[in-house]
């Protein structure tokens, strides 16, 4: 993980929802939905370490280290609860994350 990363937010409410990308996507994937949902909640989109406008690791690519991404972002967006929602690799990476932050 490396700070900072990018990331998008729009709209208001909660629960919010923040979204992880596939494998060599980005955040831009979301823009439709992030739109869609904008006037219904809050709604966060990222591009994890090496992807998109982010900066590269300084770890690994591991899915344990980019889950470390959806933590980050969580709380530089203060989020302190939200949905999770993620697409093909960033599905695992989720996974993976709330796997170990139950809440």
């Amino acid at each position: 993980m490396t700070l900072p990363l990018y990331s998008e937010s729009r709209g208001a409410g909660v629960p919010a929802a923040l979204f992880t990308h596939s494998f060599a996507g980005d955040c831009s994937h979301w823009g439709a939905t992030l739109d869609h949902l904008k006037a219904q909640r809050r709604v966060v989109a990222f591009d994890f370490s090496g992807h998109g406008r982010s900066p590269g690791a300084l770890g690994g690519y591991t899915i344990g280290e980019l889950a470390k991404d959806i933590g980050a972002v969580a709380d530089a967006q203060q989020l302190d609860s939200f949905v999770l929602v993620g697409h093909s690799p960033g599905a695992a990476i989720a996974a993976e994350y709330a796997g170990s932050h139950p809440a």
